[in-house]
């Protein structure tokens, strides 16, 4: 295993950056890893009128019991409650003959909870314009995101590699901040799928992205500020914030109250056959093939995303069978007994690479310590 403690961007033509929950966890976003996704949704007092707390608490409620009926056994709030075996239980009396038509519907209806639940454990709260998120423009406000961004898109310097975001998390703390790009450099967010907010009057002002002019971030797991109408199937975004769904609110297209969210909820049995997800992993693997670099940030490569795994050894294939060198760069968070990275994640990326991987001299600071080696 390799170590490196600085990262050029010049020796690079072409980078992959690929984020997991660690990125978000970090200062001042502290958004909750998987594994903390339901104590901070039981935990957290949501801002609203008393109407709104008075659902919540309900949807709390619910959710426990909901957990409980596959993990008596475990406290809902736990770190040992595992979110895909709890999704994965209800998927299977969804799909399994046998259950009955009330069966099917409570696991539906079980589903539909988990994913709201999840919604809101994520929920970035403050204006989208706020300071943090203004790469370029944030007077000193601590946001790993927006530093990463503003050295790869420094103002007043030649264009340096290429770059495409794939990100497996939930919160859009990171589209915030490439969204904001704009602002102060002609640069806009290509999602690399086709959305309907330009064409639909009354949607959130959303541009297409200009194809010489945009940086692309990729949500393999979807986005909480996409949202979709069942009726036409148009897909919109949100922007710079996490969707709200009402029984009442209609589609900007058609005026269908069919409105739905487009994200892969966690499972051990996780689907990726929506076609937009599948738009998404195919400009994925385009990327990984394209790339010369590929830097994961805070993800943990675990066995549970069989599909990323298997994608990532297909792209690697395919570059060693061009001749094509590929630098693999992992960056974690310091151990507490000195190691760069957990014992475990450092087994799960040594299953895949085989020791080509590099991994940064992290420090306690993590993610937000290594944009400061970027260079």
């Amino acid at each position: 295993m390799t170590t490196f403690s600085s990262f050029e961007l010049s020796k690079h033509e072409r980078i992959s950056w690929i984020f997991g929950a660690g990125a978000s966890a970090t200062t001042p976003y502290k958004v909750p890893i998987q594994s903390k996704m339901l104590k901070k949704f039981f935990d957290a007092n949501y801002p609203g009128r008393p109407g709104r707390k008075a659902l919540i608490d309900d949807l709390k409620t619910t959710t426990k019991n909901i957990c409980n009926e596959v993990l008596p056994g475990v406290k809902e709030d736990s770190s040992e409650l595992i979110l895909e075996e709890v999704f994965s239980a209800y998927e299977i009396i969804l799909e399994e003959r046998r259950s009955t038509r009330a069966e099917r519907q409570k696991a539906e209806d079980a589903l539909h909870t988990l994913r709201e639940a999840i919604r809101l454990s994520t929920y970035v709260h403050g204006r989208g314009d706020a300071r943090k998120w203004r790469p370029h423009d944030r007077k000193n406000e601590k946001s790993p995101y927006a530093e990463l961004i503003e050295k790869l898109y420094a103002k007043g310097v030649p264009e340096g590699p290429k770059n495409a975001f794939v990100t497996f998390n939930y919160d859009i703390c990171l589209d915030r901040c490439l969204i904001n790009l704009r602002n102060e450099i002609d640069i806009d967010l290509d999602y690399g799928i086709v959305l309907a907010n330009s064409r639909t009057v009354g949607a959130p002002q959303f541009s297409n992205p200009r194809q010489s002019k945009s940086t692309l971030l990729l949500r393999t797991h979807g986005g909480l500020n996409w949202l979709r109408c069942e009726a036409c199937q148009s897909i919109f975004t949100t922007v710079n914030k996490h969707a709200t769904v009402k029984e009442t609110d209609t589609c900007w297209a058609c005026g269908s109250s069919r409105l739905e969210f487009v994200f892969v909820h966690p499972s051990y049995i996780r689907k990726y056959d929506d076609p937009i997800i599948q738009l998404v992993w195919g400009r994925c693997q385009e990327e990984l093939v394209l790339s010369d670099a590929w830097v994961f940030v805070g993800y943990s490569l675990p066995a549970a995303d069989v599909h990323f795994r298997a994608l990532i050894r297909h792209c690697l294939k395919k570059r060693d069978e061009k001749g094509l060198d590929t630098s693999i760069y992992i960056v974690g968070r310091k151990q507490s007994n000195g190691d760069h990275i957990s014992d475990s994640l450092a087994k799960n990326y040594q299953s895949i690479f085989n020791g080509r991987e590099k991994i940064w001299e992290s420090t306690e600071g993590g993610f937000s310590d290594f944009v400061g080696c970027v260079s």
